[in-house]
């Protein structure tokens, strides 16, 4: 995957989504897969994901994996 900076928009009508791929990589977007989530989760996995590119470096265009277990 790689990284991009998208600007912060309104979640989808019905609530707050999680996305695989995750919306802020280039691979993320129109064929992400969508489920509909509690706000204070998507909050906080937002707030991870901030932290796990900062603390890595991870900058717009960089490349990055993840694995899943």
């Amino acid at each position: 995957m790689a990284l991009y900076r998208a600007k912060a928009g309104p979640s989808p009508a019905r609530g707050p989504w999680e996305e695989y791929p995750f919306a802020h990589t280039y691979e993320g977007g129109a064929a992400a897969t969508l489920t509909l989530s509690p706000g204070s989760v998507n909050s906080s996995h937002g707030s991870l994901l901030r932290w796990f590119w900062a603390r890595n470096g991870i900058g717009d265009g960089d490349r990055f994996a993840l694995r899943v277990e």
